[in-house]
């Protein structure tokens, strides 16, 4: 640690300093009075608490650990003492949108990524708020922290650290990075506003069922694996690997398959499929052969077994190690639980897949109907279902009953995140949606434009959701016949993917595919050729054995070719595209139909009646 924060701080004389005395006299219970110098400690921290990076947090655990220790203490000597009621101060300078954003959220949680001091002195805080700056724009304002000492207790670390900050005009509370503040009132008061808070115990919940979640789902009892999954989560892919291999290589028996399995969803995410499986295969193994079985273990490597055959078309072996992972959940959970009901969703998924409806609300219902027996009502799995639910019945047709599910699901997420959050951004994409089924597209756009303006300032430099939205906005476009503008958001979407996915991925492929439909559609065929040809090189480089996007992509540049009368290319697609759905789908694929009477239709054009017939009849 000492030796990266010197070359960090190379030529910095004034750092080096303080990490020279560090390195000399820093002891453990000195952890708050080294953060409150504001020094290279201070920094590197602040930053790697806002920035999300794993590798800082990763170096400067030990000191972490002091911190919190240090916290811990001083925390417990505030609860002993006579005080109920604890009023902080912070004041800040906030740009217009910082401030708008807050005004915008008004009695939701409030999250700190870092650690946040604060002054018990309301006057010092006025004096530093009300001095002026050089942005015109930004809005001074002063945080007023109420804190309930008997009621918070220990669920949130705070403490007043003024004897080991050296501030003699005034005193300092420390916050916890974990805190989580609710906004009561935003009143102007000449020339600032002054925002009241209180400090919740939420924040903590919050973090702590995360924690929990994770546990539940891997019995992952290792703080190792755990910082791994926070890689994981945080769409690390190649970072997580690395570590998780790291592991790999240190491991004890108790943890191997774990790893394994970590490693194995981290190929499954980047569509490494038959490196996955392998993960999956020998994880599945270990845990089964385990005495006793780790069953709840195994059930959740058969879950993502599941969706790798999803992933690949393959919906019946899909199904049928769902259907295991669900038959061991109820053996362990006869009256149910969490990990049940996920099973349920993803069998009530590939049903909907396999075009079966019925079966596949049935399985949605009873996972609803399981969920909210055992959380509130205001819990965002439900949320979750009922989006579901609302896409099985827009599928259906049934445009108004979606529109009721989908309501309930955004009434949900409108009580739990800001309007901001990408969440938010998820059930105003299934509105617009439904929209879209009642070509209203003028209305599905608006609610388009307003999903993307939340995800691109939550994620301003890319990310798979942005995508996916950005597709969506295109294809509306195609719908309405608006050809260029719908070029425009898929060339969008394309530049993305490629800086995600500089090696290729299917979703490039897709794009691809996408603006060859517009091209073709414009009549601009050899434009259409190149960008399905783009797509089809890419998707068999990706996946050699076959891909439901070989299929389709070859089918439409049949199409082309058809539009194009040029009746013997056509022809020569559609029987590869048919070659490769039936060796992907052996028992059968909505798509066939199509593909055998587009084939008749190229043999009725050569003038060969027999064959059309013979094809026609095959697609009935």
């Amino acid at each position: 640690m000492i030796q990266a924060c010197r070359e960090y701080y190379d030529g910095n004389t004034n750092e080096m300093k303080f990490i020279d005395d560090f390195e000399k006299n820093y002891r453990s219970e000195d952890a708050i009075v080294w953060y409150l110098k504001r020094s290279f400690v201070y920094k590197l921290i602040t930053k790697a608490l806002r920035t999300r990076d794993m590798d800082l947090l990763c170096m400067f655990r030990f000191f972490i650990d002091d911190l919190t220790e240090n916290f811990r203490h001083e925390h417990e000597k505030l609860l002993s003492s006579k005080e109920k009621m604890l009023n902080a101060y912070r004041r800040v300078k906030l740009s217009k949108e910082e401030f708008d954003e807050l005004k915008e959220n008004q009695t939701k949680l409030i999250f700190t990524n870092g650690y946040f001091s604060t002054s018990m002195s309301k006057e010092f805080a006025l004096n530093f708020a009300l001095r002026t700056t050089k942005n015109n724009d930004d809005v001074s304002v002063l945080f007023h922290i109420q804190c309930n000492i008997e009621q918070i207790h220990e669920n949130v670390l705070f403490a007043n650290v003024n004897q080991l900050s050296g501030q003699q005009d005034h005193l300092v509370v420390l916050f916890d990075s974990n805190a989580c503040f609710q906004i009561e009132s935003i009143e102007k008061h000449a020339a600032l506003y002054i925002i009241k808070m209180n400090l919740s115990t939420q924040g903590q919940q919050i973090t702590k069922n995360f924690i929990e979640l994770i546990l539940n789902e891997t019995e992952e009892m290792s703080i190792s694996i755990i910082l791994g999954r926070l890689f994981y989560d945080l769409y690390e892919y190649d970072k997580s690997q690395k570590y998780f291999q790291r592991l790999l290589n240190d491991s004890n028996d108790e943890d191997r398959a774990r790893i394994e399995f970590s490693i194995g969803k981290i190929r499954h995410m980047k569509d490494e499929w038959d490196q996955a499986r392998e993960y999956y295969d020998r994880t599945y193994e270990h845990m089964i052969k385990t005495k006793p079985a780790r069953m709840k273990g195994a059930a959740q490597v058969l879950q993502n077994i599941g969706s790798l055959l999803v992933r690949q078309t393959k919906y019946d072996e899909a199904l049928n190690c769902n259907l295991r992972a669900l038959t061991i959940r109820q053996i362990l959970h006869p009256a149910g639980d969490v990990d049940t009901t996920t099973s349920l969703r993803k069998m009530g998924d590939i049903l909907v897949k396999q075009l079966k409806y019925t079966e596949a609300m049935d399985y949605y219902q009873q996972a609803l109907k399981m969920i909210e027996k055992f959380n509130s009502a205001g819990h965002v799995d439900i949320a979750v279902i009922l989006n579901q639910i609302s896409q099985l019945l827009l599928q259906q047709k049934k445009s108004d009953e979606a529109t009721d599910y989908c309501q309930r699901a955004l009434k949900i997420r409108g009580k739990l995140y800001p309007s901001n959050h990408p969440n938010m951004a998820i059930s105003l994409t299934n509105i617009r949606m439904i929209l879209e089924c009642q070509r209203k597209y003028d209305e599905a756009m608006g609610y388009y434009q307003q999903a993307l303006k939340i995800i691109e300032k939550f994620y301003p430099s890319g990310h798979t959701d942005t995508v996916l939205t950005l597709n969506r906005i295109g294809y509306t476009f195609s719908q309405q016949k608006k050809y260029d503008e719908a070029m425009d958001y898929y060339q969008r979407a394309l530049e993305i993917r490629q800086k995600l996915y500089p090696d290729g991925h299917a979703d490039i492929a897709s794009i691809l595919h996408s603006m060859g439909i517009v091209s073709k559609k414009q009549s601009k065929y050899g434009e259409a050729m190149g960008y399905f040809q783009r797509a089809l090189k890419m998707i068999e480089t990706l996946y050699p054995t076959g891909h439901d996007l070989t299929a389709t992509s070859l089918h439409n540049m049949g199409a082309a070719k058809f539009d194009q009368a040029e009746f013997g290319l056509s022809l020569y697609y559609y029987e590869q595209s048919l070659k490769v759905r039936q060796n992907l789908n052996p028992s059968g694929h909505v798509d066939m139909s199509a593909i055998l009477y587009m084939i008749g239709s190229c043999y009725e054009k050569q003038k060969n009646p027999k064959k059309a017939l013979q094809f026609h009849q095959q697609a009935l």
